[in-house]
């Protein structure tokens, strides 16, 4: 690739990734207002499930801006598909609210599994910028979040299929996933601080 080119791309590919990131986030949280608007008397369930995809969903952006804020690379069709993914990941997320709570619960297990995906991607291709040197490796914590996520809402919805979980501990299982997001930021802006100044 000619090198005017490639410097091009790589100077303009945070704003590119970071823009993209930020329109289909926007979509995908006016999606879940409309749905909101559309639950005639919404319950504890909804709020709380409302209220870990809006989590969620800060997650994605913070990750992403943040990742791709400190990059100079070429973009690849991977790329574009990464976003893309997880933003179908949230639209899905979005529309198993106001469905019975075993739909939230197998979703949400989906939407962990493509978020550890998508954040081991993610790590990947930052250290692939030598300037950056961020390391791929200091991330795995983040991605056993998704993991051990995918697992447990997994788990909650064998349990609700299974008539073990009522409504109460339905509201109390989701309630407990809203601290589980926010160790996941933390764990994320751990590892990115502790790649960058490494």
């Amino acid at each position: 690739m000619h090198t005017v080119i490639r410097n091009r791309l790589e100077e303009n590919y945070s704003t590119i990734y970071v823009t993209i990131v930020s329109v289909l986030l926007a979509l995908v949280l006016e999606d879940l207002v409309s749905i909101m608007r559309g639950i005639g008397d919404p319950t504890l369930f909804h709020w709380l499930t409302a209220a870990f995809v809006v989590h969620v969903i800060f997650n994605a952006w913070v990750g992403y801006s943040a990742t791709a804020s400190v990059l100079r690379l070429v973009p690849t069709i991977w790329d574009t598909l990464n976003v893309f993914v997880l933003s179908l990941a949230h639209f899905s997320l979005n529309s198993a609210i106001g469905e019975r709570p075993v739909v939230f619960f197998y979703t949400a297990a989906c939407y962990s599994a493509v978020g550890g995906v998508v954040t081991g991607y993610n790590a990947w291709r930052a250290a692939q910028d030598p300037v950056t040197g961020l390391q791929a490796r200091r991330f795995h914590p983040v991605v056993l979040i998704n993991v051990a996520g995918a697992v447990a809402f997994a788990v909650a919805g064998l349990s609700t299929q299974a008539d073990v979980l009522g409504s109460t501990l339905q509201a109390v299982v989701t309630a407990l996933s809203l601290p589980f997001a926010s160790l996941w930021l933390w764990a994320f802006f751990r590892a990115w601080k502790a790649s960058i100044h490494a």
